[in-house]
């Protein structure tokens, strides 16, 4: 089951942050955790694997009584909002004990404390997702928050397809020039909307959360030969950078914008195209990218009308 508080509170003056107000929501949700499990929120700072949350930054309501998303303040007096989605049963019911015992009957951000007045509970479940998705042909995701992914070169996951169709005694070769070369290379960051880095990104969270299967290398080695692509950026995309600390050079760079996608004639598989549906609209719940769990890759998944 995937989880979801949505935190709903008022501020009296303006909220600051030292750049983006998702890393301000991120220390909130430690400092909740550490209040019920100081154990459990080590782990989950010191984690190398998928995260089990995201989370959104804060949306308020601006001087033109329109949402949108705070980077470096956010002008009071007004409404705030901001989304926890977790898929650990045990980190959600660490939220849900913080609510029944009133620890987020208020939040502070710096030195402005909030008073919660809505907290909204969604729980979604995996196997309904995958019932109510529809195969899709074209759509356009509106990246709403800056996104980027996490790329290694694609040589090695050619490597180690290649080693499944070899004789024992050549895999060996294969194995170790795949182990010696992944091990030297170096993740880069890629802030640019490609398809095949969004698929096998939403594809990993869900293998790693969901307990139904749905055959994600056979969806990437199409995708990987073109059966779903980009299709046009018609108003372009913008890239920012944030730094997460005021005293060091630790900083993220990611794009926002809106993006056209879609798939082939030529290549259109039904069952596919379904597989893609669920994990945009997935992707719209967990956030799609890398450093998700400050608030980045959150997205609008807005399906085309004629899907004829």
């Amino acid at each position: 089951m995937i989880t979801q508080f949505t935190i709903s509170f008022i501020f009296s003056s303006d909220l600051v942050f030292q750049s983006f107000s998702g890393y301000a929501v991120r220390g909130l949700f430690f400092e909740l955790i550490k209040k019920f499990d100081q154990k459990r929120a080590s782990d989950l700072h010191s984690l190398k694997r998928v995260a089990p949350y995201a989370l959104t930054p804060i949306e308020f309501v601006d001087r033109r009584n329109k949402w949108r998303f705070a980077y470096k303040r956010a002008r009071g007096p007004s409404i705030g909002k901001f989304t926890l989605t977790v898929l650990d049963d045990y980190i959600a019911s660490i939220i849900k004990e913080a609510v029944v015992s009133g620890e987020l009957e208020r939040v502070q951000f710096g030195n402005v404390v909030c008073n919660v007045t809505e907290i909204d509970v969604r729980i979604i479940d995996y196997k309904m997702l995958l019932e109510k998705s529809k195969p899709v042909k074209k759509f356009t995701v509106r990246f709403r928050t800056p996104c980027y992914f996490r790329r290694k070169p694609r040589l090695f996951s050619l490597l180690a397809r290649l080693k499944d169709f070899l004789p024992v005694e050549e895999e060996g070769v294969i194995s170790k020039l795949y182990k010696e070369r992944f091990e030297r290379s170096v993740s880069i960051a890629y802030p640019l909307p490609d398809p095949y880095s969004m698929i096998a990104n939403l594809a990993r969270l869900w293998d790693n959360f969901s307990k139904v299967p749905i055959e994600s290398q056979s969806l990437l080695d199409w995708v990987d030969v073109g059966g779903f692509v980009l299709a046009g950026i018609p108003q372009g995309v913008k890239t920012m950078r944030f730094f997460e600390h005021p005293t060091t050079k630790k900083w993220q760079m990611g794009f926002v914008g809106s993006v056209r996608f879609s798939i082939p004639e030529e290549l259109y598989d039904e069952r596919k195209a379904r597989l893609i549906d669920l994990l945009m609209k997935f992707g719209e719940i967990v956030n799609v990218g890398a450093n998700r769990t400050a608030g980045f890759g959150v997205i609008s998944y807005i399906r085309s009308q004629d899907q004829n």
